[in-house]
């Protein structure tokens, strides 16, 4: 959009004239006037430097608003955008949908097979037994002994056995509170804070929701 000294400026489709002291005459210099008429399409508001020394700037649009969450009709001739909010009850049920998807991503990156279960299993109740100092005694699964049971894989990793039982109790222990906090987050959600949530709060909360999330599952 054009504007001249901030009101908005339409150029001529006709030939026009332009005052001595800067002024367009869209119809023509009037009698009296000093000042130049041009043939339409030629002359100063045809060139980017000419409406600049006119005092002709172009002003972009603002922001087009979120199609998420406005019927957008188009762009007015102020340059603003002529949108009307969408319903906040349609908008509420979406963010719902959208922190419900979210929510199983995040859980379905935890363990789930009961395979890769198994597995998590053995190893920390090997740990809790190094850990209680009865890696000697305890038998796992497959007929070894706690100790002899993570010494492989704390072999591979380079460190300790009692070193590696803290870090699969530490990785555990996370993995529990990670998956609690998104499953109470999402209960929160749901249930309580999307219900009542007002139009500026909805077409958030399902990305912070997401980027809480990622956090507990990086």
């Amino acid at each position: 959009m054009l504007k001249q000294y901030g009101i908005p400026f339409t150029i001529p489709a006709a030939g026009y004239g332009v005052g001595d002291d800067g002024q367009v005459y869209p119809s023509g210099m009037p009698e009296g006037v000093e000042g130049i008429n041009y043939p339409a399409g030629t002359g100063p508001l045809f060139t980017e430097a000419g409406r600049a020394e006119l005092g002709i700037t172009e002003e972009a649009p603002p922001p087009r608003p979120d199609d998420r969450f406005y019927w957008v009709n188009g762009l007015r001739p102020d340059n603003t955008w002529d949108a009307a909010p969408k319903g906040l009850d349609d908008l509420r049920k979406v963010a719902a949908d959208q922190v419900k998807q979210q929510r199983q991503v995040a859980l379905d990156s935890f363990p789930k097979s009961s395979g890769i279960g198994e597995v998590y299993a053995e190893n920390l109740k090997a740990a809790q037994a190094v850990q209680a100092g009865n890696g000697g005694t305890v038998t796992m699964r497959d007929g070894s002994t706690a100790e002899a049971f993570l010494g492989h894989m704390a072999a591979g990793m380079g460190i300790p056995v009692p070193a590696f039982a803290e870090y699969i109790l530490a990785e555990n222990t996370a993995a529990a509170v990670n998956a609690r906090e998104i499953e109470a987050e999402y209960v929160r959600l749901v249930y309580s804070f999307i219900p009542a949530c007002t139009f500026e709060q909805v077409q958030t909360v399902a990305d912070e929701y997401r980027a809480y999330c990622q956090a507990r599952t990086a």
